[in-house]
């Protein structure tokens, strides 16, 4: 009786192997064999020249539109470099924020932008006029309606230049926060 028990419990054990080696062997050579991934290049996939780029709001109404006299996107870190770029930012109550630069590195959603090179902000709705901001870097989060600055930053006006440390703008409410080191030179207007 000892003898049946053990050939059951070999063929049992000689059936779970046999049934493990099959899924094994199922799952494929690509499963077996360990394959590393290849390693992605920063190389560009595609390129634009002359290019405007609408993105629309959930109404449809335009958020934001980007211009620029080229665009290099790479699929490593899935951002773009766009040269000469023209970022006009609408905002809920009609208005628009023009920003231009050298130079930008936009993000794989195009929703923070950060601009290098002669970076000049104004607001273009004909309520402001004058009004010119100009920095060397901004960092501008577009879905948020924001932007920063933690370089030097001129505010020119027709009646002076307003200078200092680092900046915030939030397009939406119309605020703009200079942080440090403000410094100004105003001139009465002549009547």
């Amino acid at each position: 009786m000892a003898s049946v028990f053990r050939r059951r419990r070999f063929s049992l054990i000689l059936i779970l192997l046999a049934a493990m080696l099959a899924w094994w062997l199922s799952r494929g050579p690509e499963d077996l064999l360990f394959t590393p991934q290849p390693l992605l290049r920063h190389e560009p996939d595609y390129f634009l020249d002359d290019f405007s780029l609408v993105v629309a709001a959930d109404d449809g109404s335009p958020r934001y539109r980007m211009t620029g006299l080229s665009m290099t996107h790479y699929p490593d870190t899935d951002s773009a470099l766009v040269e000469q770029p023209r970022l006009e930012i609408v905002v809920a109550d009609g208005g628009r924020w023009v920003v231009t630069a050298q130079q930008a590195q936009a993000e794989s959603n195009g929703d923070f932008v950060h601009l290098q090179g002669n970076v000049s902000i104004h607001r273009d709705d004909g309520e402001i006029t004058g009004l010119a901001l100009e920095t060397e870097s901004l960092d501008v989060n577009v879905a948020e309606e924001y932007a920063v600055s933690d370089q030097e930053v001129m505010i020119r006006q027709p009646f002076g230049v307003t200078r200092a440390q680092g900046l915030r703008i939030n397009f939406r409410q119309r605020h703009l926060y200079l942080i440090s080191r403000v410094r100004g030179e105003y001139a009465l207007p002549s009547d």
